[in-house]
């Protein structure tokens, strides 16, 4: 082996084990892994009384998991936000609830069926799911 052969085997092998202590050490600090449940993007339309619902929100809840929320637009559509920057909801079965978002000038409310007395459950899958909500103001 040469002299130039012999440094250029060195560098080879030090850049190596340079690459394979990132990898390592990025695999033990976390980088490029989700330490955090597996989320099923949300989105959907509520409507009340076959009228599309503009400022209500949408709350998905599950035993023993941060819930997720999300607020109609004027087409009544929303999207869930899971925390700040991660949309959706946790995978499975959900208990959702339902109401106007309580401004001023704005008293108006769903039945109790829709919201603290909950009945509307759903199901969140992994990838897309698409959610509507058809309600009934009495």
């Amino acid at each position: 082996m040469s002299h130039t052969e012999f440094f250029s085997f060195r560098r080879a092998r030090r850049a190596l084990l340079l690459t394979a202590f990132a990898v390592a050490f990025a695999n033990a600090s976390g980088c490029g892994r989700s330490d955090g449940p597996v989320l099923g993007k949300v989105k959907g339309v509520v409507t009340v009384d076959g009228k599309q619902a503009a400022g209500v929100g949408v709350a998905f809840s599950q035993t023993g998991a941060r819930s997720s929320f999300g607020f109609t637009d004027e087409l009544g559509e929303y999207q869930l936000t899971y925390v700040k920057e991660a949309r959706g909801a946790v995978v499975g079965e959900h208990r959702v609830r339902i109401d106007y978002v309580q401004q001023e000038g704005n008293s108006r409310h769903l039945p109790e069926k829709y919201n603290r007395s909950t009945e509307l459950t759903a199901t969140v899958e992994r990838g897309s799911n698409v959610i509507d909500f058809e309600l009934k103001s009495e």
